[in-house]
């Protein structure tokens, strides 16, 4: 059985999540400065969201 290179295998986890990371800060931006029918919407959402609902970034604290 080969050995598992760890060092790379974390390169590849740490690039994934990275971009992850940068593609929802993106979205979470475009939320945050939209307006118009968009920003109506989100703030309809925001207001009855519950304040413990974190099911759009749990990951980002997850291991």
């Amino acid at each position: 059985m080969a050995a598992l290179d760890w060092l790379a295998a974390l390169v590849v986890y740490e690039q994934a999540r990275t971009g992850r990371v940068q593609l929802s800060a993106r979205v979470w931006g475009e939320l945050w400065h939209c307006d118009g029918l968009a920003r109506l919407l989100r703030n309809q959402y925001l207001a009855e969201r519950r304040l413990d609902d974190y099911r759009w970034t749990d990951w980002l604290y997850q291991p």
